[in-house]
């Protein structure tokens, strides 16, 4: 304990023995780490502990008196200082022996490849100066990398209002002062920042309202699956990375190691399962609810901020939607932050525009990769005369853009809806060719990914379990006619096994089509070899099959069609399309019932909305009704 400083021995007589270790180092990472721990293991200690942190924090810069930084820290450091020298002369030479014509794409050139490096450089040497600005960015994770070098070394390269990056080297920090070219190229992007923070606002509310649309109906209706649908929630559960600590406060969905079905994922047995050389866990989700109200189960949903299950009633949607708002939000008015700083150019789709296609997703998706739509052998891969490459699959020539990087290689097996270059998936394609259940699960891949680490996993899980609750019906069954959109949560309730279908092993099941759901899988599923071999993983040795697909095929429904296709008449009034959905309602004779999992006819009714008492969520009306009631 002698060789702590004094720092470390106030954190240690603060926090409790199990989430700081002396000595520990703190920096960003280990200060995210340990408040992590802390909500998790001592929730109820949480306010008090982070509150005294806070203190602890504030005293201590008080007590800095100021003197931490001074005019000799906001010098460039020398071996930035020396790069940019070397820049100097390459532009001087450029200038002096290039044509006019291909000058400022060379100057581009230079100042992007230094551009690509330079930052986390920079950062580094002032760290090895003993630079506080760098030691404050490291230790507390206060300020970004692109701050630091902007105020003691420079930007190198700013871009136009449209993102363009201008050929004027920028080789002088803030601290020291902008050229007045300098200053004039770094007009545009300052005022684009000042623009868009005005109409991210307006942009974020739209996203917001989407996200809402789209999850409004997860509602906690139980604490877990009655026995009537055992058999639909047996062996349900989604394949998540062991690494990912989104899945801190979900339930296991089978056993796993030593911890049953049910337990509750903590940081310590994430831990302890990636020491068993678990590289893929299942884990109880939303995604894979069979809830007949379209809400959800309490263990699907699992431990929350309050550090408990969800109660009945539990609007998890609506607080999911706000929590992912937040993020895209921010991202939407970042670039005010950036000041002109130019980035790297790329034609793929990334931030609120790649968001948009993923929740409204286009028929034709041309920035997303490309994708095979049969089985088969990869053939041949050729150039395109008109830029890009040509991939054979079974016959089929798909093309891939130039900026598309073709992934596969001459002889691989493919199957229907698997990438064939790089990019983005296409909900649409994934859905239609590998069902809802591997449909959700990409795309909750592809949102996070594109919303950012601010966004947890199990948040977007509610988001999309919105988004792929709809199938097309292809043959009448039940109350159902051809051509209607229905939720899928819906026809499962009533769904049965059909006559036909069999319980066969892994090795008898190729080809056919999924009759129960099973892992993430819905019904309808096309056995693939893929398929199989996640069945294998999770040990799931049997499941229920059919030679035929069932009377209906996944739906991909846009964020804002959600509520126009929803089966309560009234819950529609609050979308789009409202035409078309109210004529739609009369001649199936929908009706609205305020005991279900939409909050809207409720609202409408405004008759004990919002009272304290025992909450009560019906079953689904059938679709369709020989009378026109208001209920």
């Amino acid at each position: 304990m002698s060789d702590l400083t004094i720092g470390q021995h106030m954190l240690s007589a603060m926090l409790p023995p199990d989430a700081y270790r002396p000595g520990q180092v703190i920096d960003k990472k280990s200060i995210s780490q340990i408040f992590g721990d802390l909500a998790a293991n001592h929730a109820d200690d949480y306010k008090e502990i982070s509150h005294q942190a806070m203190l602890f924090g504030r005293d201590s810069a008080k007590m800095s008196g100021g003197g931490a930084f001074s005019i000799r820290h906001m010098a460039t450091p020398k071996r930035a200082q020396a790069r940019r020298d070397v820049i100097r002369q390459t532009i001087s030479d450029i200038l002096l022996t290039t044509p006019e014509a291909d000058r400022d794409q060379a100057i581009i050139d230079v100042l992007a490849k230094a551009q690509s490096t330079d930052k986390d450089e920079t950062v580094a040497e002032a760290e090895e100066e003993g630079n506080p600005f760098a030691t404050m960015l490291k230790g507390a994770g206060r300020g970004n990398p692109a701050s630091i070098a902007r105020l003691i070394s420079s930007d190198l390269m700013y871009a136009d209002a449209s993102g363009r990056p201008i050929a004027i080297p920028v080789l002088n920090s803030y601290s020291r002062g902008l050229t007045p070219s300098e200053y004039a190229a770094s007009t545009f992007g300052v005022r684009k920042g000042l623009v868009d923070a005005k109409v991210g606002v307006g942009t974020g509310g739209y996203a917001a309202k989407l996200l809402l649309a789209a999850a409004h109906r997860m509602v906690v209706t139980d604490n877990d699956a009655p026995p009537e649908l055992e058999m639909l929630s047996a062996g349900r559960g989604l394949p998540v990375d062991v690494t990912d600590t989104d899945n801190i406060g979900a339930l296991l969905a089978a056993d796993t190691g030593p911890y049953p079905r049910n337990t509750t994922i903590t940081p310590k047995i994430l831990a302890h399962l990636q020491k068993l050389k678990h590289d893929e866990i299942l884990v109880r989700s939303p995604l894979t609810s069979v809830d007949p109200a379209g809400g959800v189960y309490a263990r699907d949903v699992g431990f929350r901020e309050q550090n408990r299950l969800p109660a009945i009633g539990e609007s998890v949607g609506v607080t999911a939607a706000g929590a992912i708002s937040e993020p895209v939000t921010q991202s939407l008015l970042s670039s005010k932050h950036k000041g002109g700083l130019a980035e790297a150019q790329s034609d793929e789709l990334t931030g609120f525009a790649l968001i948009d296609r993923l929740i409204n997703t286009p028929k034709e998706f041309r920035e997303a990769g490309t994708h095979t739509e049969v089985d088969g052998k990869v053939e041949s891969i050729k150039p395109a005369e008109q830029g890009g490459s040509y991939v054979t699959v079974a016959g089929q020539q798909y093309y891939a853009s130039p900026n598309a990087k073709v992934t596969v290689n001459l002889g691989d097996d493919v199957e229907a809806g698997d990438m064939l270059t790089g990019g983005t998936p296409n909900p649409r394609m994934v859905i239609r060719h590998k069902g809802l259940g591997e449909g959700g699960r990409q795309l909750v891949k592809s949102l996070h990914k594109a919303i950012g680490k601010d966004a947890h996993r199990r948040n977007i899980e509610l988001i999309v379990r919105g988004l792929v609750d709809r199938v097309r019906v292809t043959e009448e069954f039940d109350d159902y006619a051809p051509e209607d959109v229905v939720p899928y949560s819906e026809v499962m309730s009533r769904w049965q096994p059909r006559e036909g279908s069999s319980v066969d092993g892994l090795h008898r099941i190729r080809g056919k089509y999924l009759e129960q759901p099973v892992l993430h899988y819905s019904v309808g599923t096309r056995i693939t070899p893929s398929v199989t071999k996640m069945l294998q993983k999770h040990n799931v040795q049997q499941i229920t099959t059919h030679n035929s697909p069932p009377p209906f095929e996944p739906e991909t429904v846009r964020a804002t069609d959600v509520l126009r296709t929803d089966q309560d008449w009234m819950t529609r009034q609050v979308g789009t399309g409202l035409q078309r959905g109210l004529l739609e309602s009369a001649h199936r004779g929908r009706i609205s019932d305020e005991d279900s999992t939409s909050f809207v006819p409720a609202r409408a009714h405004a008759v004990n909305f919002g009272s304290v008492g025992k909450v009560q969520l019906s079953p689904p009306k059938p679709s369709s009704l020989p009378n026109l009631g208001y209920q």
